[in-house]
């Protein structure tokens, strides 16, 4: 979202001397639309101008480009072929380091896609949809905070290592957001240890080697 045409573009941030920009795109809307006379209160996804900003952000002294992406099917951990096509584009384009994607409410595969890292789905961070639904099952409780580790000795920063740390939204507690690893070490939590161990082999079956624990 935007508040101004300028606000649209990249968002430039120095994390401890590393400027990254930040790019956000999203496939449309659930509900509703852009106003027609202001296209630029949120980006709708396309390639062609995600490459440009990237580029464009580089220029302006960008070390690293990350680009959040609301795209994919709602409800599927696998990534869908639109979504896979966008990001071997963007990983062609040589411009982005990382994309993080949101909207399918499960979690997505994590993948390196040429030198670019691609988070598909992170899942739900806090969430309260249902658990039994034609739709929803038991993995909307389930995300991961994914943390990426970043060797900035050479000429152009790389991102060396991708951890999905998983948690799980604890909806009897009063939707209490899980360190699913640090709460099956808890002995205070026995009474959720078989669902968190349950979530926890889900999201390894969907991220496999990058989730912690």
């Amino acid at each position: 979202m935007a508040r101004t045409p300028a606000d649209a573009g990249p968002t430039l941030i120095d994390v401890d001397g590393t400027t990254i920009a930040h790019l956000s795109s999203s496939y449309g809307w659930d509900v509703g639309s852009r106003p027609a006379d202001e296209p630029w209160r949120a980006n709708l996804i396309d390639i062609e101008q995600l490459i440009t900003d990237a580029t464009q952000a580089r220029a302006d002294g960008a070390q690293m480009v990350i680009a959040s992406l609301h795209w994919g099917n709602s409800g599927s951990p696998v990534a869908s072929e639109e979504q896979v096509t966008i990001a071997q584009a963007l990983a062609d384009s040589g411009m982005i380091d990382l994309v993080v994607g949101h909207h399918a409410h499960v979690v997505q595969p994590i993948e390196q896609v040429g030198n670019m890292w691609v988070a598909f789905g992170l899942g739900n961070f806090i969430s309260n949809l249902p658990t039994i639904d034609s739709i929803w099952g038991p993995e909307t409780q389930d995300g991961v905070v994914l943390t990426v580790e970043v060797d900035r000795t050479g000429d152009r920063p790389e991102i060396t290592d991708v951890v999905a740390h998983p948690t799980w939204v604890d909806k009897d507690a009063g939707w209490i957001v899980r360190d699913v690893v640090s709460a099956l070490a808890d002995d205070s939590l026995t009474r959720i240890h078989r669902q968190l161990e349950i979530s926890l082999q889900r999201t390894k079956q969907v991220a496999g080697e990058w989730v912690s624990g």
